[in-house]
C-alpha cells in the first residue's frame, strides 16, 4: 500500500501530490544492490552477535564507509532496532553516493535505463568483450569513463539515471564485481566471465528506495561523522582493508585511495568518538601473511578486538578465495559477552536484580584497567551498564520472545523486586566432585574455573558468596612482597616448579605440591601464598586452553621473570606485553630459555 497526501499551494492555486512509501515488510527486505569488495552479507551473523548490548537504546546510526550497505539494510529492516530514528551514510566515492541518491529519488527511472543496457548486452562472452560492438562491456565502460562525475548536482535526473544504470551494469558484469579506478578516476576493471549475469530487479531497487527514505546521504570523508555523532549514536566502520598479502595494496575505490595515514587518522577519530561515549564497531583485515600481520590489533589494542573468519569472494586467483581472518574492533560488550561474564560471576541459586548484576559485572569484569578504559560506561551506577545487563537478560529462555538460548541456566522469578526490577538466578548444577577442579583454602575461600568471556577456563576467587576474577597485577604484587621476605630467586624457583606441571588438563596432584612449597613460608604468608600460587597455576592452565594460542603459559612465566629477576614493578610486568605482536613476545621468551 502506498499512502498519498495532497498539499495545496494557496498562492499559485496548485495541488501537489506527495507520496509516502511504507517501510517494507520483513519478507520483502531491502538488500544491497551492488557487489562490493569486502561486502558484509556473509559476515552479518558475526557482526550482529557482537553488537553492543545497549545498541537498541541508541537513536542514531552512522556508517562512514557505506559500500554496498549490508549492515545498514539489516538494521533498517530489523524489528530489534526500531529505536533507531536517524540514519546517516557517508562515503567519499562520488559515484557510489550518486547511486544511493538516484535510487532514493526514483528507482523506477534508474531501472528503466538499466533495463536498456541489459537487453542490449550481447549473448556470448566473445561479443561482450568486443570493443567494437555497441552495448558490449568495454563499450559501456568507455562511455562511463568519458563522463566522470566531479559534482553531485551536475547531472539532471535523466542523465543521472543513465549514469547510475551504467555503474550498476559495470558492477554486475566486471571481474568479480570489483570497483577500482585509476588516478584519473577511470574505471579499469576487466570484464568478468559469467555464464549468467545477475542484475537487480525493479522490485529490488524499489525496496531499496523505500528503505532509503529514512536515510540521510552524505558525500565526504569518514571524518564527517564526528560532527553528526553524539552519545546516543552507534557507528559501524568498514574502511578499505589493510593488505593481507605481500602483493596486495590498499584498495582503490576512489582516485585518491586509502593509505596508512588515512588508517592512523581513522584510529584518532575512533578514539575521539569513544571519549564522546559513542558505541563503535569496525571491521578490518586480520592476520594474513605480511611481516607486520598484527598491525591493526596492535594499533587498536586498547579496544576489544575479536577475530572472525570471513568468506572472501574477490581475489585474482580462484583458489585463493575462501575463509580469511578478519577482525572486529569494538568499544562495548555484547549481550553474549555479558552473559558469559555473569555466568562466571553469579553464584548459582542466589537471587539478583538487574542492578545488582550490573554492579557485579563492573566490579568483577574480566578485563584489565586498560581494557576497561575505552568502555563507554562510567562505573557500577552507570545507566549504560544497567541497560546492557537488562538487554542481556532478555536472552533468557524464560523471557518472552527471547532471541536465543545462550543463557540456558538463567531463570527469572515471577515476582519482581520492590522497585519493579526483574529478579533472576542461575540454576544450581549437580557436578560430581570428580569432574571439577577447585582449591578450597583453610578460610573457606574457593579458587575455581568458571565460564568466562571467551571460554570455560576463566579463574575466579569465591569468598562469602561473591566471586571476583583476579588480575595479573594482584598476584604479581603479592609475589613481589613475598620475594622481599624469602628472596626473589626462591619465589621464582617455586613458580617454575608449578609452571612445569601446567598442561591443558588440571592436575589434582598440584594441590599437595603447592601446600608443600608454602609450608616453609613464614606463617603470615602461608595462606596467601597457597591462594596466589593456586591462582597462578589455574590461570596458566587457562592460557594453555585459549583458542589458537601461540604463547600459552610462557606469557605468565615471562611476566614473573621480569618481575622477580629483572626487577620490573608489578604494573610493568602485568602490562608489558600489551600491544606487542606474539612473535616479538615469543622471541623474548626464547631468549630466556622458555
Amino acid at each position: 500500500m502506498i499512502y498519498c497526501f495532497l498539499s495545496k499551494d494557496l498562492e499559485n492555486r496548485n495541488l501537489t501530490l506527495k507520496i509516502k512509501y511504507p517501510r517494507p515488510s520483513l519478507t520483502n527486505m531491502a538488500k544491497p544492490f551492488l557487489k562490493w569488495a569486502g561486502g558484509k552479507r556473509q559476515l552479518l551473523p558475526d557482526i550482529m552477535e557482537r553488537l553492543p548490548a545497549d545498541v537498541r537504546e541508541c537513536k542514531k546510526y552512522i556508517e562512514p564507509f557505506v559500500g554496498a550497505g549490508a549492515v545498514l539494510f539489516h538494521l533498517l529492516e530489523s524489528e530489534e532496532f526500531r529505536n533507531l530514528k536517524e540514519y546517516h551514510i557517508i562515503d567519499v566515492n562520488i559515484e557510489l553516493i550518486l547511486c544511493y541518491e538516484a535510487i532514493k529519488e526514483d528507482a523506477a527511472l534508474v531501472y528503466s535505463e538499466l533495463e536498456k543496457l541489459m537487453f542490449s548486452y550481447p549473448k556470448t562472452h566473445e561479443e561482450r568483450a568486443d570493443r567494437s560492438i555497441s552495448g558490449s562491456y568495454y563499450d559501456i565502460r568507455a562511455k562511463w569513463n568519458q563522463n566522470i562525475v566531479s559534482r553531485l548536482n551536475e547531472l539532471k535526473p535523466a542523465s543521472r539515471a543513465i549514469r547510475v544504470a551504467q555503474t550498476i551494469f559495470l558492477n554486475r558484469t566486471c571481474f568479480n564485481g570489483l570497483y577500482r579506478v585509476n588516478k584519473q578516476g577511470e574505471f579499469n576493471v576487466p570484464i568478468g566471465r559469467y555464464k549468467k549475469v545477475s542484475f537487480p530487479t525493479e522490485r529490488m531497487l524499489k525496496e531499496v528506495q523505500i528503505a532509503l527514505q529514512d536515510v540521510q546521504i552524505h558525500l565526504g570523508s569518514f571524518e564527517k561523522c564526528e560532527d553528526l555523532a553524539d552519545e546516543n549514536t552507534f557507528l559501524y566502520f568498514d574502511p578499505p582493508y589493510r593488505p593481507i598479502s605481500k602483493t596486495a595494496s590498499f584498495t582503490s575505490y576512489t582516485k585518491d585511495g586509502f593509505d596508512e595515514q588515512d588508517l592512523k587518522n581513522l584510529f584518532d577519530l575512533y578514539y575521539r568518538l569513544n571519549e564522546k561515549h559513542c558505541l563503535l564497531m569496525m571491521s578490518n583485515s586480520g592476520r594474513g601473511g605480511t611481516p607486520d600481520e598484527d598491525y591493526i590489533e596492535a594499533m587498536f589494542h586498547q579496544f576489544d578486538v575479536d577475530e572472525v573468519k570471513a568468506t572472501r569472494a574477490i581475489n585474482s586467483k580462484g583458489n585463493s578465495r575462501g575463509a580469511v581472518n578478519e577482525i572486529i574492533v569494538k568499544n562495548a560488550l555484547s549481550n553474549k559477552e555479558i552473559i558469559s561474564y555473569l555466568n562466571g560471576l553469579m553464584v548459582p541459586g542466589e537471587r539478583y536484580t538487574a542492578r545488582q548484576l550490573s554492579e557485579l559485572l563492573v566490579n568483577g569484569i574480566v578485563l584489565s584497567p586498560i581494557d576497561q578504559r575505552p568502555m563507554p560506561s562510567d562505573g557500577k551506577n552507570s545507566p549504560r551498564y544497567h541497560r546492557m545487563v537488562k538487554n542481556a537478560i532478555r536472552c533468557s529462555p524464560d523471557y518472552p520472545n527471547h532471541p536465543s538460548k545462550v543463557w540456558e541456566h538463567l531463570r527469572i522469578e515471577e515476582e519482581k523486586s520492590d522497585d519493579g526490577e526483574l529478579i533472576c538466578y542461575l540454576e544450581t548444577k549437580n557436578i560430581s566432585n570428580d569432574d571439577k577442579f577447585e582449591v578450597i583454602l583453610d578460610d573457606k575461600t574457593k579458587i575455581l574455573f568458571g565460564r568466562g568471556r571467551i571460554d570455560d577456563w576463566c579463574v575466579y576467587v569465591e569468598n562469602n558468596g561473591t566471586r571476583s576474577a583476579p588480575k595479573d597485577v594482584e598476584y604479581f604484587s603479592y609475589l613481589k612482597k613475598l620475594g622481599l621476605s624469602i628472596g626473589n630467586q626462591r619465589v621464582y624457583s617455586e613458580f617454575c616448579e608449578i609452571w612445569e606441571k601446567v598442561t591443558m588438563e588440571p592436575d589434582k596432584s598440584i594441590k599437595p605440591i603447592i601446600r608443600d612449597l608454602v609450608s616453609e613460608h613464614p606463617e603470615e604468608f602461608k595462606l596467601n601464598s597457597e591462594k596466589w600460587y593456586s591462582v597462578l597455576y589455574m590461570t596458566m592452565v587457562s592460557e594453555e586452553n585459549y583458542k589458537n594460542t601461540k604463547l600459552g603459559k610462557r606469557l605468565k612465566r615471562l611476566g614473573v621473570y621480569q618481575l622477580l629477576i629483572e626487577g620490573s614493578s608489578a604494573n610493568e610486568a602485568a602490562n608489558w606485553s600489551r600491544g606487542k605482536r606474539w612473535r616479538e613476545i615469543a622471541s623474548v621468551c626464547e631468549k630466556h630459555g622458555f
